[in-house]
């Protein structure tokens, strides 16, 4: 009898570590840059999923939104910043920045309707696209359109830009990346 009862205290010990362990293991765990499930895209405002070069592009780190103000441009002006701990950075630069809805371009050719668009991969190599009227190689292309919620202060939209390696310092065959679906969503500024 006396062994009989040890078993049945052994059986429920055994059941309850298990059930415990149940519970702790369905612990809601954070994505990563290589697995990011659609559900958690859904329910997060403040994530941004780019294509590089063809490649899903997961911003891990909080993108931030902030305004300048810029005496030389007599202005405003809005930097975006998409960090990701594995595969780099993405800066979205609009020199001169109003509180409406507009698309902005590369190579627009008014000043105040372009934007510069920066990405470092994981070994700091910057790729810049940005307007050029020197006739310097830099590449021109991309867009920026850009929804702005002035009341609660976020900005959402889309962009995508071609880049080229920046070989100022000189020996480095140039390269050119492609950023492509990007998504901006509700990021505070």
């Amino acid at each position: 009898m006396l062994l009989k009862g040890k078993m049945l205290f052994m059986f429920r010990y055994v059941v309850a570590v298990l059930l415990f362990s149940l519970f702790i293991s369905c612990e809601e765990e954070t994505p990563t840059s290589e697995f990011v499930p659609d559900s958690f895209l859904r329910n997060t405002k403040d994530k941004i999923i780019a294509q590089v070069d063809g490649e899903n592009f997961f911003f891990d780190i909080n993108p931030t939104a902030a305004i300048a103000n810029d005496p030389l441009l007599g202005g405003s002006s809005l930097q975006i910043r998409f960090n990701s701990r594995d595969k780099g950075d993405i800066v979205l630069i609009v020199p001169s920045f109003i509180e409406e809805d507009k698309i902005y371009t590369i190579n627009a050719e008014m000043p105040e309707n372009r934007f510069t668009a920066d990405y470092v991969d994981a070994n700091d190599n910057r790729y810049r696209a940005a307007f050029s009227s020197s006739g310097n190689i830099i590449s021109n292309e991309g867009t920026l359109n850009i929804t702005v919620d002035a009341a609660n202060r976020t900005v959402t939209g889309t962009f995508s830009f071609s880049a080229l390696l920046d070989t100022s310092s000189g020996g480095v065959v140039r390269e050119d990346i492609e950023v492509t679906d990007g998504v901006i969503n509700a990021i505070p500024y």
